[in-house]
């Protein structure tokens, strides 16, 4: 289970292609497995993949004392230098007049220009946790990818089926330079995946045969976490990254080929 090293990015790319590295990793609001709060230790997990796009799940966003009411996707953007993006999955009062509203969510995190981004709710049903994709075009010189990051529900398979049949009819008719990334809370055989996948392809299956499991940490049991690219992107690899006790989740990084235009 390795990271990527830092070769330049348009190394082995064929002319007219940029090459783009991805991670996403649910990082559980930056609590460890430890049950210690340390989103430094989550910075560095993400610093030591080079990853120039990285998307997150279970992001607070001056949420609650779980995580000191703190700006998480700023600080990370900050700390890492990088542009970052948040899309709140859920949006609480806040919890005095004056502060402000309490957000849970998605985000990413990118070294290149922001063409655009947004955020597109999804199904939910009474009584479970609201869902959304937080979406992004991102210019890599005369190419472009947009890459989108989503948590679906946990409580139920059909609601996250419906979730995922939701997340394929906002695509356009033809998809292409489009990256899927989030932990979708589901299995490679279930209904979910199978929305998904015909639209875009796994990553980890085209250069893996192991199970590649994310959830939990320690004992790797299950594949939930995912990054699926349209038909054509390139995958040139993609791995697993050790997280140490940073979180619940593994992350996943890939390195991917975006044709121009």
């Amino acid at each position: 289970m390795t990271s990527p090293d830092s070769t330049p990015r348009d190394s082995g790319s064929a002319p007219g292609e940029r090459a783009v590295r991805i991670l996403t990793f649910n990082i559980r609001h930056g609590e460890g497995i430890d049950d210690v709060l340390d989103l430094e230790r989550t910075a560095r997990v993400i610093e030591s993949t080079d990853a120039d796009v990285v998307t997150l799940q279970e992001v607070d966003r001056h949420f609650g004392g779980r995580s000191r009411f703190q700006d998480q996707t700023w600080w990370l953007g900050r700390r890492l230098g990088m542009t970052a993006l948040y899309g709140p999955d859920m949006t609480l009062p806040p919890p005095d007049v004056g502060r402000p509203r309490r957000e849970y969510g998605n985000a990413i995190l990118t070294r290149h220009q922001v063409e655009w981004w947004d955020h597109v709710p999804l199904p939910a049903w009474p009584g479970m946790e609201e869902r959304g994709v937080l979406r992004a075009s991102l210019l890599l010189g005369e190419s472009s990818v947009t890459v989108w990051t989503t948590h679906l529900a946990h409580e139920n398979p059909e609601l996250r089926a419906e979730q995922a049949r939701a997340v394929v009819r906002t695509l356009p008719g033809s998809p292409r330079g489009l990256v899927l990334t989030g932990d979708l809370n589901d299995v490679p055989e279930s209904a979910t995946l199978k929305e998904l996948t015909g639209p875009f392809a796994d990553a980890w299956p085209l250069s893996h045969t192991e199970l590649g499991g994310t959830f939990d940490s320690v004992s790797r049991s299950i594949r939930i976490d995912y990054i699926l690219a349209t038909a054509d992107i390139g995958v040139t690899a993609v791995d697993l990254v050790e997280v140490g006790d940073a979180s619940d989740h593994l992350a996943l990084v890939a390195d991917l080929t975006v044709p121009a235009g």
